[in-house]
């Protein structure tokens, strides 16, 4: 496209020599303006940080129930008794294109436990929205758990995601690729919340590749929860 340009440049008429011109210095510094072909934005990928891989052992839940004086602690992402970011952050509504079964629905998904997880209908293009007050504190971190990861079976049986496509209030805005790993991916973002023309944050995370799983093609993921500022 590039060597075209530059040889209609040569052979053009004075009067079309601009066109010619203006069209050759877009398509060269196009990918540093972030402008693609048809004149839409290329969306930058991210890669996560990846964390560790939750322990279930018996081990792991006689430690934590000592600690927290809960049984179930080991199934917690985060500790009740625990500050975070969510003692003044959070969503207030979590909604899925689809659900595979009713026991698996888009609550799941931000529950902030390892037991249950939403699980689609479609696979590819099935999404999940999440709607924050725009008053709630601003959040720069998205930490993911994909799969599901209640037990080896699920987590073999059932589709992960590989590739999510973040859109902030209806516009593309990221590419989240993931690892095909039961350990936590974290993704650093721009501050995103308390917008200047008054509008609830929605974050929507729509799957557009998956790892295929053993037995189907309906994605599994426990838990999308965040982190962020403006709380401690």
């Amino acid at each position: 496209m590039r060597n075209l340009l530059i040889l209609s440049l040569l052979l053009a008429p004075t009067r079309g020599r601009l066109r010619t011109l203006l069209l050759l210095l877009l398509v060269c510094f196009a990918p540093t303006l972030g402008v693609g072909c048809a004149g839409q934005s290329s969306i930058l990928s991210i890669k996560p940080s990846i964390g560790p891989i939750p322990d279930f052992s018996i081990n792991a839940q006689k430690e934590l129930a000592d600690k927290y004086d809960n049984q179930e602690s080991v199934w917690h992402i985060i500790y009740p008794n625990d500050c975070s970011w969510y003692c003044g952050g959070g969503p207030y509504k979590v909604e899925a294109s689809s659900v595979h079964l009713t026991t698996l629905n888009s609550d799941n998904a931000h529950d902030l436990s390892f037991k249950t997880a939403w699980v689609g209908d479609k696979g590819i293009g099935d999404y999940l929205t999440y709607y924050f007050k725009n008053k709630s504190p601003r959040l720069n971190e998205i930490n993911i758990y994909k799969g599901y990861l209640a037990n080896d079976k699920s987590w073999k049986n059932y589709s992960r995601a590989k590739r999510i496509r973040l859109y902030v209030n209806g516009i593309s805005f990221r590419v989240l690729d993931l690892e095909d790993t039961k350990a936590i991916q974290s993704f650093k973002v721009p501050l995103l919340g308390r917008r200047t023309d008054g509008e609830d944050l929605i974050l929507k995370f729509e799957v557009t590749e998956i790892y295929r799983g053993d037995e189907y093609k309906n994605v599994a993921l426990t838990e999308i929860y965040f982190n962020g500022v403006d709380v401690h």
